[in-house]
Parts: structure tokens; sequence; C-alpha cells
């Protein structure tokens, strides 16, 4: 009997083996397969104008890249060597072996129009396919780093600062020259440059203005000496027109923002899990049944701000329909309940003093606590004391989102066995802003939260939306982007979610 199997290496085959004999029938590559070749041909017009030497086919681009992310293979050029060393890159691909060039160029460039219309597809094939059952949607935000070096920060309150000191430089030199010029009774140029006060709409150009007529109408009588002086005067205010400009451009990007890095304009400066502050992205991802449906890419690191930019962007691309929506408390914002008040969807967002409402655990002195009495137009705390009416105020948010509260201060907190840990301020008395619309938002919340659905929306938020961030983060260590720009972060955002519907979706095939 023989111990072992024969072992040849060289032995030829009479026919050559078929990779698609070789690959399971429920493997995930038939699934990507099978569920991209329903996609309609004309969506891969758009990015190819034709002429020139014929592309490689988008389908078997866009199958192999879809593949590769839900493998943890983010690299083009390990994407490029996988064609030549494994089966199911042959199988996808057809044996045909693009070089890396061609792998990023279709990953980041070609497919970065039209990858919307794509994940959108992929949706809607897990709607209709039964994959998922419910119009519940559940939204939570993650940050990302960014491909950005950590220390190549531009902080706006700096570029602000900076520029005011060199706008009050420039000043102190232009009027230098200016008495100089006086002094011979030369005319001066730019006498409507302020010399003192407010400045804050001085510009590069006006100093360039200044020094182009300093030199202009450089006075002929001076000394060669002074003449020489008011000439480095001269170039001293072009070179603070050169740093104002550079601290321009920088406002300019930052834009609304309170930073950006010098590698990635578009990233913003985020605390991490990590408690570090780095570059990044605050991504916002919404589930059905696990299955990720929509997405959105912020600057803002407030989950918050970013909730109707997501919705409206998910709403925009044609995802499905939603009946219900659920986020934590982060959300729970008058903004958002305003924005959801009139669209047909419940609301679930949790608000910040929710969860020590229903624990029991919310400060006795919380503002929650305050007892309005309308008739009498004033406020009970807990302690009993009486707050009078001090005046209304209208703010507004970081985003804009225009509010408005009514200010109450208590009369006398002096005995008041809770004043050490209720009033902060300098005065002894409690101040607090009230925002009736808010609290009527709220009420209804609870309301909906507490309700039957609210208790199971609750209990199944957790597994629905961190099921994807953990698998993307953990499984798949996928923790830093790969890709710079806000529109090439959407583009690498849709690779991953899509790849984890598949990777999803595989699962749940062949169980």
């Amino acid at each position: 009997m023989k111990k072992f199997k024969n072992y040849t290496q060289d032995q030829p085959f009479l026919l050559p083996p078929s990779v698609d004999d070789l690959i399971p029938s429920d493997h995930m590559v038939r699934v990507i397969n099978n569920v991209l070749n329903g996609l309609d041909p004309s969506v891969f017009e758009k990015p190819f104008q034709g002429g020139g030497c014929p592309s490689y086919h988008p389908l078997m681009m866009l199958k192999v890249i879809v593949y590769a992310y839900s493998m943890g293979v983010y690299s083009s050029r390990n994407i490029a060597e996988h064609f030549h060393r494994d089966i199911h890159f042959m199988y996808l691909s057809g044996m045909q072996q693009p070089d890396f060039n061609t792998v990023n160029r279709f990953r980041s460039k070609y497919f970065e129009d039209i990858l919307p219309e794509v994940f959108s597809f992929v949706a809607n094939f897990l709607i209709r396919e039964g994959y998922i059952k419910t119009k519940d949607y559940f939204v939570d935000g993650t940050k990302f780093e960014a491909d950005a070096y950590k220390y190549s920060h531009v902080w706006k309150k700096n570029a602000q600062k900076f520029s005011e000191r060199v706008k009050e430089r420039a000043l102190e030199i232009i009027k230098e020259a200016n008495e100089i010029n006086n002094a011979e009774d030369q005319e001066y140029g730019s006498k409507d440059l302020p010399s003192s006060g407010d400045h804050s709409s001085l510009t590069s150009q006006d100093l360039l203005d200044a020094a182009e007529d300093l030199s202009q109408n450089l006075n002929e009588k001076l000394s060669p000496r002074e003449k020489g002086k008011q000439q480095t005067r001269i170039k001293k205010v072009q070179k603070q027109a050169e740093k104002l400009k550079s601290y321009e451009d920088q406002l300019d990007i930052i834009g609304d923002r309170n930073s950006f890095s010098k590698t990635d304009h578009d990233a913003t400066f985020m605390r991490m899990k990590n408690d570090e502050v780095k570059p990044g992205y605050n991504i916002q991802a919404g589930t059905q049944d696990s299955y990720v449906t929509g997405f959105s890419v912020s600057q803002n690191s407030n989950d918050a701000t970013a909730f109707i930019d997501h919705m409206e962007k998910r709403e925009a691309e044609q995802l499905p329909q939603i009946e219900n929506v659920m986020a934590d408390s982060v959300y729970g914002s008058e903004e958002n309940y305003n924005y959801l008040k009139d669209k047909p969807i419940g609301n679930y967002l949790k608000y910040p003093s929710f969860r020590q409402q229903e624990k029991g655990t919310l400060p006795e002195w919380a503002t929650d606590n305050f007892i309005e009495c309308p008739d009498k137009n004033i406020v009970i705390c807990p302690a009993g004391r009486e707050l009078e009416f001090i005046e209304n105020k209208d703010k507004k948010t970081y985003s804009g989102y225009e509010y408005n509260v009514d200010v109450y201060r208590s009369k006398s907190c002096e005995g008041c066995p809770l004043k050490d840990k209720c009033v902060k301020a300098k005065s002894g008395l409690r101040t607090i802003e009230l925002n009736r619309t808010l609290r009527k938002y709220r009420a209804q919340v609870k309301e909906n939260l507490e309700s039957e659905k609210g208790l199971e929306l609750r209990a199944r938020r957790g597994p629905e939306v961190e099921t994807p961030f953990g698998h993307i983060k953990h499984n798949r260590l996928y923790r830093r982007i790969r890709l710079r720009g806000l529109k090439k972060v959407e583009t690498e955002m849709a690779w991953l979610f899509m790849a984890y519907n598949f990777t999803k979706m595989a699962k749940a095939k062949s169980a």
C-alpha cells in the first residue's frame, strides 16, 4: 500500500482546467459578479470619451476593486499583484492584468462620478431581493484619519490673528513713509488707508497698491540717505502684502471650519478615539438591517451638524425610502428636529439628557428639572426658588441655524442647599436659557422613544449601525483614508461600504 499520493509538479493536463470550475458556487466573487452584471451598461459611458487605445472594461474594473476592498486589499499595487496570483481576481478580470496605475485611475478618477449611482443600485438591489426587510434607518458617525501629516495644521484663529498683526505693521510703515512725504509737501497717494482703528477690510492688494503709490510718488527732494530708507520701507510694505496674501489664502481654504491640513486642504483637525487631534473626516453612515444604505462625508467633527446634509444627500441619490430614523443623543438638536418635522419620517433621535432621565440620574439642578409657570412668566427651580424673566434672545448655531431662548435669573440663591453645585456665576445667582421650541420637540421624541417601536429601535441601534464601522476598522484594518480631497474621500467611502454590503450579502446567501 502506498504511503503517499503521487506528487508531480510538471504533469501536463490533457485539457486546461477552467477557472470557473475552481471557484465554489456560493463564493463572494460570484455574488459580486452576478449583482453587478445587472447594472445598466449606459452608466459606464459617462467617464469615457472614447478614441485612442480601448480601455479596460469598467464593469470588470468595478468588480475587481469592490472584491479587493471586501478582502482588505486597498493598495493599487497590491491589487495589481493579485491579478497574477489570485484565482478570484483572475475570474473577475477574465485573466486580464491591468497595472497599478490603471487600477488607481479607475478607483479614484474614472469611477468618481458614477459610484453614487452604483451604490444606489446595490442598495436598492438589497431591498428588492429581500436582504433588507425593514424601513428603519439607523445613523451614526465615526472619524477616519486623513492621508495627511499630523503636524501640518493651520488654525483659523492663528491665521486671523497673524493677518491682523501684518496689517498693523504695514500701516505703521506706510504712516511713517507718509509723514516723510508730508514733511516735504509731497502728495501721498494712499491716504485712504486707515491709520488706526478697524482695518479688517484691508487686503493684500491694498498694501501692494499703497507700495506702488509710494514708489511712484517718491520725493526727489529727499537726501540720498532718506530716499534709500524710503525705498526700504516700500519693500517692507510689499513683503507684508505677500504675508497677508498667504493668510488670506489660508482663510479662504478654511472657510467655516476651524482648521485645515497643509497636506490635504479638505481635512479638518479632529479629536480621534485615542484622544489625539489629527487631520481627518467625519463619516456618517446609515443602515437598514445592518446594510449601509446611505453615507456622507463631513468636515465637521460634530455629528449633529452633519445629519441634515446626510439625509439630503441620500434623498438626492434616490436611495431606499425610510419610515423611521434612529440615532444617538448627540443628534438631538432643535435644528435636526425641525428638519424632520415636515418629513414623513418617524423621529427617534435621542437628546443628550434622555438616558439620564430614563435612569433617574439627571442632576437635580439640571435645567430640564426647572418648571415653567407661563401665567406668571417665571420659572421654579428644583429647590422651589423663583427665577424671573430677564430677556428674550435670538441665537445662532455653528451651522447658521437661528433659534430663540428666554433668559431667566433667580432672585436669590442664599441658603439654597443646591447652590454650590447649581450656581457657577460670580453674581451668586442661577441663570438659565429656556428654549421652549426644543422642549416641545423633546417631549414628542421622549414619547416616541418610550413607545413599543421606540424600545425596539433602541435595542437594535448599537448592533445595527456600529457593525459596519467595526468590520471596516477592526476586521479589515481600514483606519486611515488613502485618498486626498473631499470628493475622493467620498469615492473611497463608497468602495468601502459597497464592499461591506457584498461581504454581508455573501454571508447571508451561504447561510
